[in-house]
């Protein structure tokens, strides 16, 4: 697996995070949590692109929609990773990381297949899914922000109230 922000390519573009599969926050734990593996680079407006497993509470990640948002709480938490595969990026994800498909339905990542459409930053093209593959076990940095919402990739989602 990457150790390293520079063995990942990507796309600084937008991804809030997603608890429960609907507009709303959701609880915290027993599953539910989409959220970045350990190693997957993340926009900070204080340090540029990072390991998650660096941010600090105060680091401020992208808002897909409006400035940056303070990170209010971080936990590191045992998983199945999976990467989802665009044309232009990877992403390694938890094993209940949901997106947000251009059609408007959530998918966590086990349901999500070749050719699903994911919802995109404003005035882009949707990145088009090529793959999905299991990784393995590893570790993912759960992630709670102000507005619960932050940059990850180009697949939105939106983050969970811990």
């Amino acid at each position: 697996m990457p150790t390293d922000c520079a063995d990942l390519h990507i796309i600084p573009a937008t991804t809030p995070v997603s608890g429960t599969g609907s507009g709303g926050g959701g609880g915290y734990g027993g599953g539910g949590t989409q959220c970045p593996a350990t190693y997957q680079p993340i926009e900070t407006r204080e340090r540029g692109f990072i390991r998650a497993d660096e941010l600090a509470i105060g680091d401020h990640l992208r808002d897909p929609f409006d400035g940056w948002n303070a990170v209010e709480k971080l936990e590191t938490r045992p998983t199945i990773v999976y990467r989802i595969t665009t044309d232009e990026e990877s992403v390694d994800v938890n094993d209940t990381h949901a997106v947000l498909t251009m059609v408007g339905d959530w998918r966590v990542v086990t349901d999500l297949l070749p050719s699903v459409e994911l919802m995109p930053i404003l005035g882009e093209a949707p990145p088009i899914v090529r793959a999905v593959e299991r990784i393995g076990p590893g570790e993912y940095v759960a992630i709670m922000c102000e507005r619960h919402r932050y940059v990850l990739g180009r697949h939105l989602a939106h983050n969970i109230t811990m």
